[in-house]
């Protein structure tokens, strides 16, 4: 956090934005812990605490914010997610309506650096089909290159272990391979 603010890479805004973000991909403590490091942060260097404003003045009309949600969906996995009104709490609420909803439509930072904050968080879950999923989409959305990715891993494995960087690896060099061909990332996408 000090070296972000140093050198201006990032704003307190941004690291803010980017606390909230990996709250969502690697649990609200992960999150609450970047969150309260940026509160060190600022006050060892007497900066004056932000405020960000909310996404929307508004109220969210809960339908609209579905069909948002589901678009964003697609556009972020570039594939169709969870259909609005499917009645299940964790599609529905959860990831349509927040994740994609709310949390890739937020302002504060792009969607490349979303993208690597939740490459980290889903590979450190350790969830095959959000693991693959994500990996994919990187690459066919154009955030991210084969050769990016592989730099990743090096950089994942230095903090989080060879052992699971090695999972990764594999992942990697499996989506680029289907990216290169054409292929969605599963074979009940590759059928549509």
């Amino acid at each position: 956090m000090r070296g972000a603010l140093a050198t201006g890479v990032l704003t307190q805004a941004e690291l803010r934005e980017a606390a909230l973000h990996v709250a969502v991909y690697a649990g609200w403590d992960k999150g609450g812990a970047i969150d309260a490091a940026i509160d060190r942060v600022e006050a060892e260097q007497g900066l004056v605490p932000i405020l960000l404003a909310p996404i929307r003045a508004e109220p969210w009309d809960a339908q609209q914010r579905m069909e948002q949600g589901f678009a964003e969906f697609r556009a972020v996995m570039t594939f169709d997610g969870p259909r609005v009104g499917n009645g299940l709490p964790y599609l529905q609420d959860g990831i349509l309506n927040f994740v994609f909803g709310e949390m890739w439509c937020r302002p504060g930072i792009d969607q490349r650096s979303r993208r690597f904050l939740t490459l980290v968080g889903v590979a450190d879950s350790a969830a095959t089909v959000p693991i693959a999923s994500h990996f994919h989409a990187a690459m066919a959305s154009g955030n991210c290159t084969a050769a990016e990715l592989n730099e990743f891993v090096l950089q994942y494995a230095v903090h989080a272990g060879w052992p699971k960087a090695s999972v990764i690896q594999g992942v990697v060099l499996e989506m680029a391979g289907k990216v290169a061909k054409g292929l969605a990332w599963n074979a009940r996408e590759e059928g549509r």
